[in-house]
């Protein structure tokens, strides 16, 4: 029974596609949830609720019977499914499971409703259901390596005696069916006379026996962030941390018709993203939020509070703000953005890129933030004639590690990545830096994790752009003595997805407890085959074990010229929370946040 765990309370999420014209949309998602029991042909049947996303408000409820013997198909709710009613019962599942004939059904003149004039058209059609095969399979949610195979095939023919016309009508569907899971694949093709109707459904999530698994679907966080535009900037990227238990996402705000950054929108939610406490902070540009152990701090560039710099305030995590004047950080350096600080051991580590007005260059400098309110001096991390830009960090449970783009006048549009170690006492230990990735072709937005044993560090990488093809998504994973694990910084690393077809955009890399999750977003727009967030689960052995691109978020709407980006993620026990920007560009609309909760797959 262990194929079809159909107790109160399981739920599945899954990735739908279909090449129906009729179709409200071409992708959606799907929730699968139980949904209670119901008499059906004389026994207790279990209700499974179906809801669409591209049909908001419907749903269609299946009821099956299980019993010692398997599991019995016993109809639905659909009224206008003229023929489940005329063929149910039949076994779906057989106990034990096995390979071999399910069930075979047969229909001779079926009633199949009326043409346009008022004459019966009748169907006859001969269903069969197979399980094939146990084989592996790969979806969003994971890989299986027992997945039960089964295909049902229908075929028959619709008749209009009275016009002497008949059509074939036959179909396939084939589903995996995983024990302890339930159905995470289907695919099904239909055809009535020359018209192929084919539709998947792909598992990217489940919750069976209270544990959730993979990710869940996408809902909107936050709304009114800025007008409409296409300044990526504005409001940039979003910030999320956790305590342990709930979440704090952070964003910067644009008031309507000016480039004046307004009040931080902060907010507390739970692991389901559902909004626990609205909290409004000082108005600053790029905010980014990390956990001390005790409270989050929320850094931010400013230049209208306590003269120009970088400003720090801390939120406890019943929301109050615990420092109503901003903490300076430094009085003459921007900070901001994804993974520029982090919080290990007693203290934390914030990075910025400080303009150096002798030399005309961006040093890159770093302070210490100690958990009671403090803030260390800043300090120079990396001063030299080149440009160091861009930084993010991370704590490796000795030292943090900072990872950044440098760059030289001679060869300003190709970047390296270089890294340095630094102590929670803010001593530089590698002195020179540790080269990452210095291919001459260039390489930029760095994104870094740790796992417990090693970092990895992913880049948007250009060795292999050609004219029509954009920069792919590279990593290569760092031992905390500073050693590369995946080949040398010139040539290494390997592929995680490529750009040949899509301008991939801002990754985030992250760990989620059990293997690394890389996000990114792309800067197309769905008119022009953008994806939005798509990810890829990177094993800590430096494996991708995802197999294709795991599609996180919708596609972009065409409808309010929608670019998803900045992909952020914090982790809260075994569960987490990944939000992005809807960065639409129509005129009158708002800009906005919108996430998804996931946990290990």
């Amino acid at each position: 029974m262990g194929y079809v765990p159909y107790s109160a309370g399981n739920k599945w999420f899954y990735n739908a596609t279909t090449n129906d014209p009729t179709a409200p949309a071409s992708s959606s998602f799907i929730a699968s949830f139980i949904n209670g029991t119901k008499s059906v042909l004389g026994v207790t049947a279990t209700a499974l609720t179906q809801q669409d996303t591209s049909t908001p408000g419907a749903s269609l409820d299946s009821y099956y019977y299980l019993s010692l013997g398997g599991l019995s198909y016993v109809g639905n709710n659909d009224t206008t499914d003229l023929i489940t009613p005329q063929i149910v019962p039949y076994a779906q599942l057989l106990f034990p499971v096995q390979t071999g004939r399910v069930s075979s059904v047969t229909g001779t003149n079926l009633p199949f409703g009326y043409d346009g004039i008022g004459n019966p058209i009748t169907l006859n059609i001969t269903q069969t259901i197979d399980n094939v095969a146990i084989e592996a399979v790969s979806v969003s949610a994971g890989s299986f390596s027992n997945a039960m195979k089964q295909v049902s095939t229908i075929s028959g023919t619709a008749r209009d005696a009275a016009l002497g016309q008949s059509i074939a009508i036959s179909g396939t569907a084939t589903d995996w069916l995983v024990p302890g899971v339930g159905l995470v694949k289907q695919t099904s093709s239909t055809t009535v006379g020359t018209t192929r109707i084919d539709t998947s459904q792909e598992m990217r999530g489940y919750t069976v026996n209270g544990v959730f698994h993979g990710l869940g679907l996408p809902l909107p966080l936050a709304s009114g962030l800025a007008a409409g535009d296409s300044n990526l900037q504005s409001p940039g990227a979003p910030g999320v941390a956790s305590d342990g238990s709930n979440f704090l996402v952070v964003s910067g705000t644009v008031a309507n018709g000016t480039s004046t950054a307004g009040p931080i929108l902060a907010r507390i939610m739970d692991g389901q993203g559902a909004l626990l406490q609205a909290i409004t902070l000082t108005p600053g540009a790029t905010p980014m939020t990390a956990f001390d152990g005790t409270n989050y701090w929320v850094a931010f560039s400013n230049d209208s509070v306590a003269g120009a710099g970088c400003h720090a305030q801390r939120v406890s995590t019943s929301g109050a703000v615990l420092d109503s004047s901003p903490l300076v950080v430094s009085a003459t350096s921007f900070c901001g953005s994804q993974q520029r600080m982090a919080f290990g051991g007693s203290n934390g580590l914030i990075v910025y890129s400080h303009y150096n007005m002798s030399t005309s260059r961006h040093d890159l400098y770093g302070a210490l933030l100690n958990p009671n309110g403090t803030v260390g001096t800043e300090f120079p991390i990396i001063a030299d004639t080149s440009d160091h830009l861009f930084p993010v960090v991370a704590f490796g449970g000795t030292n943090y590690i900072v990872v950044w783009e440098q760059g030289s006048a001679t060869t300003p549009a190709a970047n390296s990545l270089y890294a340095a170690r630094i102590s929670p006492t803010g001593m530089i230990v590698d002195v020179p830096a540790l080269p990452v990735s210095t291919n001459a072709t260039g390489q930029y937005s760095a994104s870094v994790a740790f796992d417990g044993s090693n970092y990895l560090i992913g880049w948007l990488d250009l060795r292999a752009q050609t004219g029509t093809s954009h920069a792919d998504l590279y990593a290569n994973r760092m031992s905390p003595s500073g050693a590369l694990l995946d080949g040398a910084a010139t040539g290494g690393g390997f592929l995680i997805s490529s750009g040949a077809t899509q301008q991939l955009y801002s990754p985030n890399v992250a760990y989620n407890g059990a293997e690394f999750f890389v996000s990114w977003g792309s800067l197309d727009y769905g008119n022009q085959g953008g994806l939005g967030i798509q990810a890829a689960r990177v094993s800590t052995t430096g494996t991708l074990t995802s197999g294709s691109n795991i599609q996180v978020s919708s596609l972009p709407s065409i409808a309010t010229v929608s670019r998803y980006v900045y992909p952020t993620f914090a982790k809260s026990g075994t569960s987490a929370l990944l939000v992005w920007l809807d960065n639409t560009e129509v005129s009158g609309s708002q800009k906005g946040l919108a996430g998804l909760s996931m946990a290990p797959f």
